[in-house]
C-alpha cells in the first residue's frame, strides 16, 4: 500500500458514512505502525469539526476505539487530552473511555483530572480507568468514589474493588450494604462474594429477609459459592419455604455447593412438586456429574437422540450434545467426540467443550486420543496437556511443565486456570518461581493457583503478599488465601455431617 493511499485511507477515517470509516479503519490497521505514523501526520491537517466526527461517530468499540488502540504512543494520548477541557461532556466520557483503554502509566495523571469532572458519566469512565493502577493514589480515589452522589459512579467503583480492595476494603465494602441503592447493594454482594469475605457472612445472610427479589436471589447465589458452613441451614430453610419457584431453585442450587447430601434429599422431594418450573428446575439441578453426591442423572435422554445433535448444522445444538455426551462418561461416546476433534479446531467454542468431553470420560481411549492431539501441537496443545495432568498422565504433566519453563507468557492465557489443583511438586516449584516475575498478572495468577494446591507451605508464601504495595497483588493474595480457608472448613463440615 502506497503512502497516498495511506493518506487517502486516513481522510476516509472522517468521512461522514460509517461504513466508509470501517473500511479505512481496517486498512490501516492491517498496515499497523506505518499507516499509522501516516494518520498522525494527516491528523493536522484534520479541522476541529474532522476530529470530532472521527471520535463520536460510532461510539462503544467502533473505529476510534480501534484506531486509537492501534496507534497508541503518546503522540495519539496527548492528541486525545486536548479534548478533555471540551464543553460537551458527551464528548468528554468519549475521549476519558478511549484513553482509559490505553491502560498506559502516562494516562494516570489524566484520569485523576476526569475523576474530578462535573460530569458524572465522566467520573464513571475516570473510576474504570483507575482500576488500571494498583497503587495507593488510585486505591484512594476509588474508595472515595464509593461516596459519590451518583449511582452509577458508585456502582462502577464496586465493580474496580473487586479486584482493587486490598485487606481494608472488605470493611468499606461490608459497609456499603446499607447503601441507599438496590443497584449498589446488588454489584456490593458480588464483590464480596469474589473475595470470599469470610466477615462479609453474615451480614449477606442477613439480607435474606430484604424485600428486594434480586437482593435475596444474588445473596443466596453469594452463599453457595462462598461455600461457609453458616449458610446451610438459611439456605434450607428457603428451599422448604413458600418462596416463589425461581428463589427457590436458586437455594436449592446453592445448597447443592453447600451440602450435597441435604440437596439430595430436600430437592428430590421437590421432584414431585405441583409446579413444574419447580420439578424441570430441581431435576437440572440436581443432575451434575461434578457434585457425584447428588441424585445421579433423574433425567437422560437417549444416547441415540444425543448422538443425533452432533450431526446438527447449527453450533449451539452440537455444543449441547457434545456436552451431555461427557455427562453420561459413556466410554462409546468417545469415538463420535473424536470424530468431531478436526472440525471443531476453527470453532473454539465446540472444541473446548469437546476436550471437557473427553477428560469427563477420561478411559484410556480418551487419553490417547488427547495425548495424540497434544503432540500434535497447535493451540490447543497446552490446554490438552493441562485435561490429561489433571487426569494423572505424566507425559502430559512433563509437556506442561516444560511449556511452563519455555514461555510462562503464553502458559499464563492458556493453561493456568486451575493448574494448582494438580499438586505435583514441579507444578508447585513453578508458581513459586512466578510470584518473582516483573508483571503484576503473571504474579497474580501464580497467587491463585498455589493457593488451589494443598501443599502446606503454600499459605506461609503468600501471606507476605496481604502486604503488597499493588492493591491488585495485595487482592489476589486476599482472594487466594480466603477461598482456600473456605475450603478446608468445608472439607471439614462435610466429614462431620458424612
Amino acid at each position: 500500500m502506497s503512502e497516498e493511499q495511506m493518506r487517502a485511507a486516513a481522510w476516509d477515517l472522517v468521512s461522514n458514512d460509517i461504513e466508509i470509516q470501517q473500511i479505512a479503519c481496517r486498512t490501516i490497521k492491517e498496515y499497523g505502525g506505518k499507516a499509522a505514523r501516516v494518520v498522525l501526520e494527516v491528523a493536522h491537517e484534520w479541522d476541529e469539526a474532522d476530529q470530532k466526527r472521527l471520535l463520536v461517530a460510532n461510539p462503544g468499540r467502533g473505529p476510534a476505539y480501534d484506531l486509537v488502540k492501534a496507534i497508541r504512543g503518546v503522540e495519539a494520548i496527548d492528541a486525545l487530552a486536548e479534548f478533555m477541557c471540551d464543553s460537551d461532556p458527551f464528548f468528554r466520557v468519549y475521549i476519558v473511555y478511549l484513553l482509559a483503554g490505553l491502560v498506559d502509566p502516562c494516562i494516570q495523571d489524566l484520569m485523576v483530572k476526569a475523576y474530578y469532572d462535573v460530569d458524572a458519566r465522566v467520573r464513571v469512565e475516570a473510576v474504570s480507568g483507575l482500576g488500571n493502577f494498583g497503587d495507593q493514589r488510585s486505591h484512594d480515589l476509588i474508595v472515595g468514589a464509593l461516596n459519590d452522589p451518583e449511582d452509577d459512579v458508585r456502582l462502577r467503583a464496586v465493580r474496580e474493588m473487586r479486584h482493587m480492595a486490598g485487606v481494608e476494603g472488605v470493611g468499606i465494602l461490608i459497609q456499603m450494604l446499607q447503601d441507599p441503592s438496590e443497584q449498589v447493594v446488588y454489584k456490593v454482594i458480588s464483590a464480596l462474594r469474589r473475595l470470599f469475605a469470610e466477615e462479609a457472612i453474615e451480614p449477606i445472610i442477613g439480607l435474606l429477609n430484604s424485600e428486594a427479589i434480586d437482593i435475596v436471589e444474588n445473596s443466596i447465589y453469594a452463599l453457595g459459592k462462598m461455600g461457609d458452613p453458616r449458610a446451610v441451614e438459611p439456605i434450607k430453610r428457603i428451599v422448604q419455604s413458600d418462596a416463589v419457584g425461581r428463589t427457590k431453585m436458586y437455594a436449592l442450587e446453592a445448597l447443592v455447593e453447600l451440602d450435597p447430601k441435604s440437596a439430595a434429599g430436600i430437592g428430590a422431594s421437590l421432584l414431585e412438586h405441583n409446579e413444574r418450573y419447580i420439578r424441570y428446575g430441581a431435576e437440572e439441578i440436581l443432575d451434575k456429574p461434578e457434585q457425584p453426591e447428588t441424585v445421579q442423572p433423574l433425567y437422560q435422554p437417549a444416547f441415540e437422540v444425543l448422538l443425533e445433535k452432533l450431526k446438527s448444522d447449527v453450533v449451539s445444538t452440537q455444543c449441547d450434545g457434545v456436552e451431555a455426551l461427557g455427562k453420561t462418561r459413556n466410554p462409546l461416546a468417545v469415538k463420535p467426540l473424536t470424530d468431531m476433534l478436526t472440525y471443531a479446531s476453527d470453532i473454539p467454542r465446540l472444541m473446548d467443550k469437546l476436550l471437557n468431553a473427553l477428560a469427563l470420560i477420561g478411559n484410556e481411549e480418551a487419553i490417547s486420543i488427547l495425548a495424540t492431539f497434544m503432540y500434535e501441537g497447535g493451540k490447543y496443545a497446552f490446554r490438552i496437556a493441562k485435561c490429561l495432568a489433571d487426569m494423572g498422565y505424566e507425559p502430559g504433566l512433563e509437556y506442561l511443565c516444560n511449556m511452563m519453563e519455555n514461555d510462562i507468557e503464553k502458559a499464563y492465557l492458556g493453561t493456568l486456570v486451575h493448574i494448582g489443583r494438580i499438586n505435583h511438586p514441579r507444578i508447585i516449584k513453578l508458581l513459586v518461581s512466578m510470584l518473582e516475575h516483573p508483571t503484576s498478572r503473571i504474579k497474580v495468577a501464580a497467587i491463585y493457583q498455589l493457593c488451589e494446591s494443598t501443599d502446606p507451605t503454600v499459605e506461609h508464601m503468600t501471606q507476605p503478599f496481604l502486604q503488597d504495595p499493588d492493591y491488585r497483588i495485595q487482592t489476589a493474595a486476599l482472594i487466594a488465601l480466603n477461598e482456600r480457608k473456605i475450603r478446608q472448613r468445608m472439607a471439614e463440615f462435610r466429614a462431620q455431617t458424612g
